[in-house]
């Protein structure tokens, strides 16, 4: 379905035909599958929170050495 979408999106971007492969559509473009974004932006996410909640924990080992 988001391929689909995504498809529908890059033809217009290209100015292809309605006959275009995803595949091919993606690589014209320069854009990666719409999935494997997908899957980036939850990767970076996680790793995003794992870095906050250690930086949080960090600011609290330093308070609590200065106290």
């Amino acid at each position: 379905m988001l391929e689909s979408a995504q498809r529908k999106i890059l033809i217009r971007v290209a100015s292809g035909y309605w006959t275009v492969s995803a595949v091919a559509v993606q690589t014209v473009t320069g854009v990666p599958p719409i999935d494997l974004l997908f899957k980036d932006r939850v990767e970076m996410n996680k790793a995003s929170l794992i870095m906050e909640a250690n930086r949080r924990e960090l600011a609290r080992c330093k308070v609590m050495e200065r106290w």
